[in-house]
C-alpha cells in the first residue's frame, strides 16, 4: 500500500506529534468561592487550609465570640445567638443558636458568588467538629438549610469526629449530629481524630495533646487542601468530570476520602489504593449498601507531573471493582497533569452506609 493510499501515520514520531494536549481552562474546573467551618476545631482546621489558588473566601461561624477571635487566617466570622457565650455542651442551645441568625448562611453564599460573577457555587464545602457544641447542634441544620437553598451545588460536610478519652457522651452528640445529617438526606464524610491518631503512630503516652491535635489538624488540613486544589484545577486537565458526576459520586449516607502522595505518576498503582486507605481516618462502623440499594461508587483524583497510562488506570480500576464491589458505570477520575514536584492519588467512596 503506498503513503497517498494509508495517510495514517502510526509511527512513535507521529503518535507524539499528535499528541492531544491537556485541557486549558478559563474558569476553574468546579467553582468554590467559599467554605464554611462550624465549632471551634473547625476553625482551626479551617484557617490552614490554603484556598489562594482559587480565592476561596473562609467563613468561621460560632456561637462562640471568644473561640472566633482566637482564630487567624480567615476571611470572616459570623457569631450567631443573642448572648455569644458558646453552648455549654448543650447542642438544643447550640441549633437555636444557628436558628436565630441562620439567615446570614445563604446571604454571604449569594454574596461570594456575586463577587466571584457566578450564579452558584459548584461546590460548597463545610467543616464540622462534633461532639462539644456548637459544630453538633448547628451542623444538621446548616446542612439542611444550604441543601435547600442550593439544589444544584453539591455539599461537602466533612465532620470530624472525637477522641475516645473525651468519653461516651462526647461520642454520643457526634453520632446524634450524624443521623440527623442522615435523616436530612446529607452525605457527610466522618474524619476521626481517635483514628488518625493511631494510624499516624502518635505515641498517646508519650507525645504531647497539644503535638498530636497540631499533627492531626495538618493531616486533614492537608488533605482538603489537595482535594480543593485538585478539583479547582485550570490547566493541565487529561480526565474531566462535571458537576452531575460529582455529585453521582458524592452520594449515599456517607463518602470517605484518604489520600497518597508519590514523587511522581508513574509510582502510582493499584498498591496506591493501599497506602491511601493508610490515611482512611474513620472509626464508625461502615457498610456497603444492602443487595436492593444501588452500588457503592469508587472514584479518584490524580494530580501531579508526568503522564498516566492506560494500564495503570485498568489496574486501579480493576482493583477497585474487585475491593468495592462498585458500579463500573460510577468510575470517572479526575485526572490533572501539571508541573509540580510530587504527585497526589486521592480515593474517594461513595454510597456507603453509615451503620450508627
Amino acid at each position: 500500500m503506498s503513503a497517498e493510499q494509508n495517510p495514517v501515520d502510526v509511527s512513535r514520531e507521529g503518535i507524539e506529534e499528535r499528541a492531544v494536549q491537556p485541557f486549558q481552562l478559563k474558569q476553574p474546573l468546579f467553582r468554590i468561592p467559599l467554605i464554611f467551618n462550624f465549632g471551634s476545631g473547625a476553625g482551626r482546621i479551617l484557617s490552614q487550609i490554603d484556598t489562594s489558588k482559587f480565592n476561596g473566601w473562609k467563613v468561621a461561624v460560632n456561637n462562640s465570640e471568644r473561640d472566633l477571635e482566637l482564630l487567624e487566617e480567615v476571611n470572616q466570622r459570623i457569631c450567631t445567638g443573642e448572648d455569644r457565650s458558646g453552648s455549654g455542651m448543650n447542642l438544643e442551645k447550640a441549633r437555636k443558636d444557628f436558628q436565630h441568625d441562620a439567615n446570614k448562611i445563604p446571604t454571604v453564599v449569594r454574596e461570594r458568588c456575586e463577587k466571584a460573577k457566578i450564579d452558584i457555587p459548584d461546590i460548597i464545602p463545610i467543616i464540622a467538629t462534633l461532639g462539644h457544641g456548637f459544630g453538633s447542634g448547628s451542623l444538621p441544620e446548616a446542612a439542611k438549610l444550604l441543601k435547600q437553598k442550593f439544589p444544584k451545588s453539591v455539599l461537602f460536610v466533612f465532620a470530624v469526629t472525637p477522641f475516645s478519652f473525651q468519653g461516651g457522651p462526647i461520642t454520643e452528640r457526634a453520632k446524634m449530629s450524624l443521623r440527623a445529617c442522615r435523616d436530612y438526606g446529607i452525605t457527610t464524610t466522618p474524619i476521626s481524630n481517635q483514628s488518625a491518631s493511631k494510624k499516624l503512630n502518635l505515641a498517646p503516652q508519650t507525645l504531647a495533646l497539644s503535638k498530636i491535635y497540631h499533627a492531626i489538624k495538618n493531616e486533614i488540613s492537608d488533605l482538603l487542601s489537595s482535594l480543593f486544589d485538585a478539583l479547582t484545577a485550570k490547566s493541565g486537565i487529561v480526565e474531566s468530570m462535571d458537576r452531575n458526576d460529582l455529585a453521582r459520586i458524592w452520594a449515599g449516607e456517607s463518602s470517605l476520602i484518604m489520600k497518597a502522595s508519590y514523587g511522581s505518576i508513574g509510582s502510582i498503582s493499584p498498591k496506591s489504593i493501599e497506602d491511601a486507605e493508610k490515611h482512611l481516618f474513620v472509626d464508625m462502623n461502615y457498610g456497603n449498601p444492602g443487595r436492593n440499594e444501588p452500588l457503592s461508587t469508587a472514584t479518584y483524583i490524580i494530580d501531579g507531573p508526568g503522564e498516566i497510562t492506560i494500564g495503570q488506570l485498568e489496574s486501579i480500576n480493576r482493583i477497585l471493582v474487585e475491593k468495592y464491589q462498585s458500579s463500573l458505570e460510577m468510575f470517572k477520575p479526575l485526572i490533572v497533569q501539571r508541573k509540580r514536584d510530587w504527585a497526589n492519588f486521592i480515593l474517594i467512596r461513595g454510597r456507603v452506609s453509615l451503620q450508627i
